[in-house]
C-alpha cells in the first residue's frame, strides 16, 4: 500500500505544481481514515473533533483548489486524490498493526526493513537505472530523508497506538502548512488571499481537534 502511495505521490508532483497537488493529497487522506476509522475500527470521534477533522481537510483541500489552472492540473488532482486514497488504506493498516503487537517499537523496525525492501524492488522496476544513478548522485540527500522519515513516520505510527486514529491522522495534515510555505520560500510559488484563509481553517481545525 505504501508502494501505491508513493507512485501516486510522484506522478502527481510529475504532472502539475506542488503546492496544487500536494493539498489535495494530504487533505483528502484523513476524510478517507475518518470513513475507515468509524466503519472498520468501529471509532467514533466527538463532533468537535469532526468539525476539527473537516475544517483542517477542507482548509486543506481549499489551498490545492485555489492553485490557478496550469498544464497538466487535471491530471495532477487525479492522482493527487488517489494518494489520499492510498493514505486512508495504510493509515488503518499501520494503526491496527501498532496496536496488535507487545512492542510497538517492533512493529516500527520490521515495517521500514520491509519498507526499504519493497522500495529497493519497485522503484527500480518502474524508472529503470535511472533510479539507481540518482540515488548514487543524491546519496547524502537520500540518507537524511531517510532518517527523517522513520523519525517523522515513526513517531505517527506511535502516537496511533495510543490515540483516536482520525484525529491525529487530521493534525498530522498541518503539515501542509509547512509545506506551502517552503514551496514559496524556495520554488518560487505565490500564495493568495483565498490561500491565507484556508491555512487560517487549518489552524483552527487543529485547535478544535484538541477540545473533547
Amino acid at each position: 500500500m505504501h508502494a501505491f502511495y508513493e507512485l501516486f505521490l510522484v506522478k502527481s508532483y510529475e504532472s502539475a505544481d506542488f503546492s496544487a497537488v500536494y493539498p489535495i493529497a494530504r487533505g483528502t487522506g484523513p476524510l478517507f481514515t475518518t470513513i475507515g476509522a468509524i466503519l472498520i475500527l468501529r471509532e467514533h470521534p466527538p463532533p468537535m473533533q469532526v468539525a476539527g477533522i473537516l475544517l483542517v481537510c477542507g482548509g486543506v483541500i481549499a489551498l490545492g483548489i485555489s492553485h490557478p489552472a496550469a498544464t497538466g492540473i487535471r491530471t495532477g488532482l487525479i492522482y493527487a486524490l488517489g494518494t489520499g486514497v492510498t493514505i486512508g488504506c495504510y493509515t488503518l493498516i499501520d494503526a491496527s498493526g501498532v496496536r496488535a503487537v507487545v512492542n510497538p517499537f517492533s512493529y516500527v523496525l520490521w515495517f521500514f526493513v520491509a519498507h526499504g525492501a519493497c522500495v529497493l524492488v519497485t522503484a527500480p522496476g518502474i524508472r529503470g537505472r535511472r533510479v539507481i544513478a540518482e540515488a548514487r548522485r543524491q546519496s547524502k540527500l537520500g540518507i537524511l530523508v531517510s532518517l527523517l522519515s522513520i523519525v517523522t513516520y515513526g513517531a505517527a505510527m506511535l502516537a496511533w497506538r495510543s490515540g483516536a486514529t482520525a484525529q491525529l491522522a487530521a493534525l498530522r495534515e498541518t503539515s501542509v502548512l509547512f509545506g506551502t510555505a517552503l514551496a514559496m520560500q524556495f520554488l518560487g510559488e505565490k500564495i493568495t488571499a483565498r490561500r491565507w484563509i484556508s491555512a487560517c481553517a487549518i489552524a483552527s481545525g487543529a485547535i478544535l481537534l484538541q477540545l473533547k
